[in-house]
């Protein structure tokens, strides 16, 4: 069974508990794997194939997978949304792109960057594009950022059940850092990973991990 071997029993088991917190009032649960992918692993872009910064403006005239308020609250977070374009110059990809500190809003948590590493997020690609060379432009375009601002990794979270994007990172090398889990009941959550692990959301220090 390929999702056994893929996940082990502690990632279906996470499945099921995630699963199972979505039928509770106020209950969620999220277990994360930390990766980082070497810049010398990702590869370059294809041709006909192109990637820019785009802004808040730029940004709001293209039909992505977030709305305009989503994509306003990660501009003001500091991150860099990467458009990459076909050679029609039409939008068929985004990613966004971070350096220094990097805050999860869905689980509450802050992960401090060293020195050398960005963090990407938020990948979309175009639904028609997702079975072509589309994919390879996105990592391209991250790889030309990193360059640029002389960073030599990226790193992200992937959810530990979400076979796809464990098999497309571990065909790009990644290096697994660790597992992040919170669970939360109201405001009270829970966080096995970082620092303080018991934190009402909202209120007080903010679950922090050092990569």
């Amino acid at each position: 069974m390929l999702a056994l071997k893929v996940l082990g029993l502690t990632g279906m088991a996470s499945y099921a508990l995630a699963y199972f917190c979505t039928r509770l009032p106020h209950v969620s649960y999220h277990r994360y794997k930390l990766i980082a992918v070497p810049i010398d692993r990702i590869p370059e872009m294809p041709r006909g194939y192109s990637c820019r910064d785009l802004d808040r403006a730029e940004l709001a005239g293209h039909a992505i997978d977030i709305d305009v308020a989503a994509q306003a609250e990660r501009f003001a977070r500091g991150l860099t949304c990467l458009g990459i374009f076909d050679r029609h110059d039409e939008l068929i990809g985004v990613t966004w792109m971070g350096k220094a500190v990097h805050d999860e809003g869905d689980m509450h948590v802050r992960y401090i960057l060293p020195a050398n590493a960005a963090w990407d997020t938020g990948m979309w690609l175009r639904e028609d594009k997702r079975m072509s060379r589309a994919f390879s432009a996105v990592w391209g375009g991250m790889k030309a950022w990193l360059r640029r601002e002389g960073l030599d990794c990226t790193m992200s979270s992937i959810a530990d059940y979400n076979i796809p994007s464990i098999l497309s990172h571990r065909r790009l090398g990644s290096r697994r850092l660790g597992h992040i889990s919170v669970i939360r009941i109201g405001r009270l959550q829970y966080t096995r990973g970082a620092k303080p692990s018991l934190c009402m959301v909202g209120k007080g220090e903010t679950p922090t991990v050092h990569l």
